[in-house]
């Protein structure tokens, strides 16, 4: 149960983060 849970929590409050620096390192490989 508390893997479930933590997964979510660290989707709002943990992502945006996280998602701007994978879309920089794709770009920086892509281009």
């Amino acid at each position: 149960m508390n893997q479930s849970r933590p997964l979510q929590r660290r989707q709002q409050s943990g992502f945006t983060l996280i998602e701007i620096m994978v879309v920089v390192v794709i770009l920086g490989i892509l281009a």
